[in-house]
């Protein structure tokens, strides 16, 4: 008969159990003599609870303690943070397929710790291609580049790995790097695939072509001879217009060739010759294929109302295009559709008229307050317009007038969208206070913005310390109690900032450690061969370990990695015996009956009962 399930932390009553005889039946009676006055199972039952707890919530975030080495759930849950602490895991969990999958798809770059029997599994790692991985940190196909000569010579992985990066092609084999059927998939998949391409191929007509038509880009890569064959010039002018600047110069002085180019794309003008920038029939080509490209012609062109109106006449966009001021008459509502269609910045190509128009400018600043730059000077002083230019934009401030600059109230509102806005005020408001505090408090970086005389204001300066700021006059720099109280854990460090005096200060040193405010990286040089002031910042913080100096003995080491693994499990390599040592101490009467070494299958408590390091040692042996 099955019993009846209670909550677990409501014990059945007297009561309950009349009422459910199946539990008394099969009940256990425990009968407890403390006639002795021992308090021994207390104690015992209060260091499980308390152990139990710890391990539950004792988890570091900046790497993998050694009693976790072998916790699957724990490392993934950090790794899934942070793929690059997959270097911190056991090795039967850098051979996790489950782990390092999850390390990857968080950093692509933890492929390198993986072990090197996942390195060269085919089938795992067609598995971490096909990820979905960030494309921005998968930088130069890293993939490929930590895989075993035989991968790398593979054609499906190969292919695979180009497919998520162009560049991967570069850490194939010179053999796949010169095989034409693979490259021209490369190519065909990322036009830049051609840069990794052989020598052999980059002057391979086929191979060339497909990757313009990819990437017009790609020109670049394709041999001397191939960037001056016509052929393959009009195929990459169609989509990129910096073409003709690597090719020669007999080529863009070529009025035939390029009359053939500007009407395929008008962009092309701007790398032809001065010569041609100023003949009437190259321009009118353009122009016809791309109104901007009218900008691109010569000086004199530009200046010729009679050519800028036959411009005009043949492409009725170009009329967009302000050359010499208000020459040219738009619809007032034509303007105002374009920009609403279109970013604010349109403004930037109508005539000046429209560029003093409240309504136009107003409508151009709210779709982007970078607009303002092209107001007239009339409106860029204008309160109205110049306070919604900044709530779209911080910088906008850079184009209001000076006059504006130095109003307190539209320079507040800046500096609360945006704290770098205060770069643009005037010399008189970089040293208001009130602003100044606005900013740092957002990032402490603009203290650079505020005046000198606010830059040696010691609250300023605090606080800009304390949001990653980058100034600490040299006043400062030995003032103690200063730095300790700037300094705040996650915060920027003070040691870029502390004097050389003061660096050599070991209590002041110690008591950054103590407060956990010094990333170890910044541990000075002549501490670190210290054993006696090494071993008392271990104590504080185990990771300081890893920064040690080489010149300690191989028994100092030791001493200092004992404490480090005690303090909070950091160790720099496994060991059954280290692990045995962090659990006895930190974890006492832990019991974790669930928990077992998968690779082991042994049970927790059994580790921790009678436990010592000779007894443990015969379980994994």
């Amino acid at each position: 008969m099955k019993r009846k399930q209670f909550d677990d932390e409501k014990l059945p009553t007297s009561k309950k159990l009349k009422e459910c005889p199946q539990i008394t039946s099969s009940a256990v009676s425990c009968v407890l003599d403390e006639s002795f006055g021992s308090n021994f199972l207390h104690i015992k039952f209060t260091l499980t609870r308390k152990s139990i707890i710890k391990w539950k919530t004792n988890i570091p975030s900046d790497f993998i303690p050694i009693e976790y080495y072998f916790d699957k759930e724990f490392v993934m849950e950090v790794v899934k943070k942070d793929g690059y602490e997959l270097r911190c895991a056991s090795h039967e969990l850098t051979n996790d397929r489950q782990v390092v999958l999850e390390a990857v798809k968080n950093n692509v770059n933890a492929i390198w710790f993986a072990s090197a029997n996942l390195k060269n599994d085919k089938e795992f790692i067609k598995l971490v291609l096909e990820k979905e991985i960030n494309h921005e940190e998968f930088i130069y196909g890293s993939v490929l580049a930590c895989l075993s000569n035989e991968l790398r010579n593979d054609r499906e992985i190969v292919l695979q790995a180009v497919k998520q990066h162009a560049f991967a092609l570069e850490f194939a084999s010179r053999t796949l790097q010169n095989d034409y059927n693979l490259v021209l998939k490369a190519v065909q998949l990322h036009g830049s695939s051609l840069t990794k391409a052989s020598l052999e191929l980059k002057n391979n007509r086929t191979i060339v072509l497909e990757a313009i038509k990819r990437n017009g880009s790609a020109f670049r890569y394709a041999s001397k001879k191939l960037r001056n064959d016509r052929q393959v010039i009009l195929e990459a002018i169609k989509t990129y217009d910096q073409t003709l600047y690597f090719t020669s110069e007999e080529l863009q002085n070529n009025k035939e060739f390029i009359l053939e180019a500007v009407k395929m794309n008008g962009w092309i003008l701007k790398c032809t010759s001065s010569e041609l920038k100023n003949d009437e029939e190259v321009v009118l080509e353009a122009v016809r294929r791309n109104r901007q490209s009218l900008k691109f012609a010569s000086g004199k062109l530009q200046q010729d109302t009679d050519f800028v109106l036959k411009a005009i006449t043949q492409n009725t966009e170009a009329h967009q295009l302000d050359l010499d001021g208000d020459a040219i008459i738009i619809e007032r509502q034509h303007i105002l559709d374009a920009i609403k269609k279109q970013d604010g910045t349109v403004i930037q190509t109508i005539p000046s008229p429209f560029q003093n128009d409240k309504e136009i400018v107003m409508e151009a600043v709210k779709q982007n307050g970078l607009a303002l730059k092209y107001a007239s000077h009339e409106l860029q002083n204008d309160t109205e317009i110049v306070l919604e230019a900044v709530k779209r934009n911080n910088y906008a401030l850079k184009y209001a007038s000076m006059e504006l600059r130095n109003n307190k109230q539209v320079v507040l509102e800046a500096v609360k969208s945006h704290s770098n806005a205060l770069k643009y005020a005037s010399e008189e408001l970089q040293n208001d206070k009130e602003i100044v505090l606005e900013a740092v408090k957002q990032s402490g970086y603009t203290l650079k913005y505020a005046s000198t005389e606010l830059q040696h204001d010691k609250e300023l300066v605090l606080i800009a310390i304390q949001q990653y700021g980058i100034i600490c006059p040299e006043e400062f720099s030995n003032d103690r109690e200063f730095l300790l109280q700037a300094a705040k854990p996650n915060g920027r460090s003070v040691m870029e900032f502390v004097s050389n005096e003061l660096r050599k200060d070991q209590q002041f040193i110690l008591e950054l450690v103590k407060r956990n405010v010094l990333e170890t990286h910044y541990l000075p040089n002549e501490f670190r061969h210290d054993m006696k002031l090494m071993s008392e910042i271990v104590r504080h913080n185990g990771v300081a370990l890893k920064y040690s100096s080489e010149e300690l003995t191989i028994e100092e080491k030791y001493i200092l990695e004992e404490e480090a693994i005690l303090q909070n499990g950091f160790c720099l390599d496994f060991s059954f015996e280290k692990f045995c040592k962090r659990i006895t101490r930190e974890y006492p009467e832990l019991y974790l009956p669930n928990y077992k070494f998968k690779h082991l299958g042994v049970d927790f408590h059994v580790l921790n009962a009678p436990f010592s390091v000779p007894n443990v040692a015969k379980l994994f042996y």
